[in-house]
């Protein structure tokens, strides 16, 4: 009697309810549709599969160049967005224009704020090797120039010009003395008058004997020659002053001449870039102010001194894109401060930290100018200040490098302000949905500048086309990781496998990190089995074996 109560009572319970046999609870595969006995046969799948709403978002943030419309890409985790990201925006990254390359050079107006300047994509790398060239010529033949026999017999027409006119202004002076009854002596303070005596110099003693008579006649004219001889030595200095811009400017005209030999053939190569040549003339410039540097070869203060000169004109090669195709696409995963927006290096000199323009270095942000910059959400979020300078770079278009260590400490030490670099690059952070929505909400700046989300889903429909893209997807991971090929069984569980990750018998998961994970676990079996391909009961293992490490 109980038992039938029980039976009624069941009864009861499951009125007006549908029962499912057990085979309806779970999609058979049926691999008769596939026509490849294992996935060698098979294309490898490239791109992404059932992420359709995600991707023309993407493509849609790429496309358009209005600021502002940089792209946060949301999904969990294992959806394939970094993969999806990566393919799509280095497909149509190959297609576009290389950008130009970027060097930092000494700022002769403001050595404290080295300047930037572009050049022709490809180019930089050759610029600054010519400087080097450049520097090295000036070392080497600027001296043997001034020890030129041609130098020296042109110097000494110049100074003869200007001696002969000295010589003339003394040999007047001396008739002016005789005149007078006096001669003109050399002493420690210059140039004086002696009264003379039967046509020798007048003692002090033999002075004192005169009559006041005479000795006011010999005071009178040696004012009078004093003032004429104050007169001529005027005019010397004149001459000697003239003689000295003379030299100068014959020096100034060699060098010119000498460094324009050097520098044309730089500046043939950068005929349209007109920075190149306004820096081209500075350095010519500096060089012809400096020139006297030049002439003492053996002076060691002033070998110093030239050595520090030359190095102003190195050039401190930034950003060079010679070895890019398209416009460059960079994925920084450790999004500090100093990797995204680059830093100044400094060196220890009998205990002072120095630097100069020459140790700046370049971060993601401007490797990827005229590109794409791709950072994960969270990474991006956790370093400090690296999310305000980043919104900063979107804000105005422009990288500035900083040392946030004098902001931090408090350090006081040599440092430099470089001039920013204009900057035009996409953005593509990619998060959970949770960091998009706590950005939205709380960051004012956030939607201005990501106007676009891309949403991975975490399946897809079933449907033959994403089954035959599932075992594609296979053919892919065994090309390229060296697994072993898998039998259309063994890719009917896996599609068998994708269904119940989903929960839903119409529909598949788009979670490729775990199916990745099984595919590389389950040819691990086959080898381990000896089998030359994956089957069915390899993907069984796979799985039992992933319950059992994970069981308490």
């Amino acid at each position: 009697m109980k038992k039938s109560s029980e039976t009624a009572q069941d009864k009861k319970k499951t009125r007006g309810k549908r029962l499912l046999a057990i085979e309806k609870l779970r999609a058979r595969m049926n691999i008769e549709g596939f026509s490849f006995e294992t996935t060698d046969e098979l294309e490898p799948l490239h791109g992404t599969i059932g992420q359709e709403r995600g991707v023309r978002s993407i493509r849609f943030a790429l496309a358009h160049g209005t600021p502002g419309f940089n792209c946060y890409v949301s999904g969990p985790v294992g959806t394939g967005k970094m993969t999806s990201v990566s393919s799509i925006i280095r497909r149509r990254a190959r297609e576009e224009k290389s950008p130009l390359d970027w060097v930092y050079v000494y700022n002769f107006d403001n050595p404290a704020a080295p300047l930037p300047i572009s050049l022709k994509n490809g180019t930089a790398s050759s610029f600054a090797s010519r400087m080097d060239n450049f520097v090295k010529s000036c070392r080497n033949e600027l001296p043997k120039i001034f020890e030129s026999e041609e130098y020296q017999e042109e110097l000494k027409k110049v100074t003869s010009k200007f001696d002969t006119r000295k010589e003339e202004h003394f040999k007047k002076l001396t008739e002016k003395a005789k005149e007078r009854g006096f001669a003109i002596q050399r002493g420690p303070t210059g140039l004086y008058p002696v009264p003379l005596r039967d046509g020798k110099p007048l003692k002090q003693e033999d002075f004192t004997k005169l009559s006041t008579e005479e000795q006011d006649k010999i005071r009178k004219k040696g004012q009078e020659l004093t003032e004429i001889m104050e007169g001529i030595l005027g005019e010397v200095r004149r001459i000697e002053t003239e003689k000295i811009e003379a030299l100068t400017e014959y020096d100034r005209k060699v060098a010119y001449y000498a460094l324009g030999l050097l520098l044309n053939p730089i500046l043939e190569k950068h005929t349209e870039e007109t920075r190149i040549n306004k820096y081209l003339n500075w350095v010519k410039r500096d060089i012809v102010k400096h020139i006297a540097l030049f002439k003492e070869t053996d002076d060691k203060e002033k070998i110093a001194h030239l050595r520090s000169l030359l190095a102003r004109y190195q050039v401190n090669v930034f950003v060079d894109n010679s070895q890019s195709e398209g416009s460059p696409v960079v994925f920084e995963d450790n999004p500090t401060y100093y990797n995204l927006f680059g830093a100044i290096e400094y060196r220890n000199i009998s205990g002072n930290m120095v630097t100069d323009f020459t140790k700046i270095k370049p971060g993601a942000v401007h490797q990827a100018n005229g590109g794409y910059l791709i950072i994960p959400a969270r990474e991006l979020l956790t370093q400090p200040f690296a999310w305000d300078a980043l919104k900063r770079t979107l804000l105005s278009n422009e990288a500035k490098i900083e040392n946030i260590s004098e902001k931090v400490r408090g350090a006081i030490i040599e440092t430099l302000r470089p001039e920013p670099i204009p900057v035009d690059f996409k953005v593509i952070m990619i998060g959970s949905p949770f960091i998009y929505n706590l950005l939205h909400k709380l960051d004012e700046d956030f939607h201005r500048l990501f106007k676009v989300r891309a949403d991975f889903d975490v399946d897809m429909p079933r449907n033959d086309e994403n089954e035959l893209s599932y075992a594609r997807f296979i053919a892919a991971r065994c090309k390229n990781d060296g697994l072993r090929p898998f039998t259309r069984e063994a890719v009917g569980s896996i599609i068998e496998y994708g269904s119940r990750l989903a929960a839903d018998q119409e529909r598949l998961s788009t979670r490729f990190l775990q199916i990745s994970d099984l595919t590389s676990e389950a040819s691990f079996w086959a080898m381990d089995a000896g089998s030359p391909n994956v089957r069915p009961e390899h993907i069984d293992k796979a799985l039992d074996e992933k319950i059992f490490r994970s069981s308490m």
